[in-house]
């Protein structure tokens, strides 16, 4: 049971976001999203000696050997594991490398009995958009001789020194679709049966898209 308790701690697993939903409790309506977590496959480990870290390899999803590379197919068999078409390492302590063997399969019943977890994932792409939208700038008032220019950011000169725009300065741009991680999501109901999470709230991501999720106890 340790064991678990530190695999609960420590490794992350591939989860596939279902939709959102809600549920009731103690007559109370609580927003949820349900995350499904099928089995991860444990397809290879690594000790990478120039920085002392050891990492395991997770494997999401079966994938029929027609839909992937030849290289990738060798890795597969080599591994003697069935073709997964998500692969992805992740650091982990020492004693978990060592107690785990490849081709050990972890589930959602791994992360039963924690309290929160954490979940990162790729934001909703929601294109181009204007600073207003983007980082809830306020606009211009449209009075006293104001042209074309409700919506715009302004300047953006640092005068002649530096001479520059500075890194990070809040611009019109891309918005979203960019790697989110939430952490200390509430656990409100694990169904080990059908290998879904029902987690309290939003998590980062669109229907059918890979979230890492991390569970623990706080």
């Amino acid at each position: 049971m340790y064991f678990l308790k530190e695999i609960k701690m420590n490794i992350p697993l591939f989860a596939t976001k279902i939709a959102m939903s809600q549920i009731f409790t103690n007559s109370k309506v609580v927003p949820v999203t349900i995350l499904k977590v099928d089995d991860n496959i444990v397809v290879n480990k690594f000790f990478y000696s120039n920085s002392n870290k050891y990492s395991i390899q997770l494997g999401y999803q079966d994938v029929d050997s027609k839909n992937i590379t030849s290289p990738l197919l060798g890795y597969f068999n080599k591994m003697n594991v069935k073709p997964k078409k998500y692969l992805k390492e992740f650091i982990v302590p020492k004693k978990i490398f060592d107690q785990t063997t490849i081709g050990t399969t972890l589930n959602v019943s791994d992360i039963e009995g924690c309290s929160h977890i954490k979940a990162t994932g790729k934001s909703i792409g929601k294109g181009f958009a204007g600073v207003m939208k983007r980082h809830n700038f306020k606009g211009f008032s449209a009075t006293h001789g104001t042209h074309e220019m409700f919506r715009h950011g302004g300047s953006i000169g640092c005068s002649t020194k530096p001479g520059r725009v500075f890194k990070g300065k809040k611009m019109p741009g891309q918005m979203g679709n960019k790697r989110v991680t939430v952490s200390n999501i509430q656990l409100v109901k694990t169904l080990v049966s059908d290998n879904l999470l029902l987690v309290r709230g939003a998590v980062p991501g669109c229907s059918n898209s890979i979230v890492y999720v991390k569970g623990y106890n706080l």
